[in-house]
């Protein structure tokens, strides 16, 4: 999405979901073509692929859709399964950061779920590896 010259990532801790720039996430969203009838089996939506230094790291519907059940929002991606599911969206919000800087992507806690990720700020330096959660697939 970021196209011949990239993009830069940001992780963040303190953002609850994915930032794109608008004109990627419009993209993402013609992708995904969610919408309610699509809700009933999210699951069966593709894993969000980032690469990172060359490195693919997945994000699973299960991790991006948020869910809603009985009119109120699921307070954590991936908790409920597809059943008795009235509506849902992606955890993705559009943010336009300007050269130098952008076009960025935040990788907030959506991303963090799926990857424990250590900051070493003595070299400026992100690691990630895969999370590993009690009753995981």
């Amino acid at each position: 999405m970021c196209g011949d010259e990239g993009c830069h990532a940001a992780v963040d801790t303190g953002t609850s979901l994915l930032t794109a720039p608008s004109k990627d996430l419009k993209k993402v969203d013609e992708i995904l073509e969610l919408n309610d009838d699509h809700c009933k089996d999210f699951a069966s939506l593709p894993d969000l692929i980032f690469v990172i230094d060359g490195e693919e790291y997945h994000v699973k519907p299960k991790d991006y859709v948020i869910t809603t059940y009985d009119g109120g929002e699921e307070e954590d991606p991936g908790v409920h399964t597809e059943e008795d599911v009235d509506g849902c969206t992606p955890a993705l919000m559009s943010l336009d950061v300007g050269k130098p800087y952008g076009p960025l992507w935040i990788l907030g806690d959506i991303f963090m779920s799926s990857y424990y990720t250590i900051f070493n700020r003595d070299t400026n330096q992100v690691g990630f590896a895969t999370a590993t959660h009690k009753n995981s697939e």
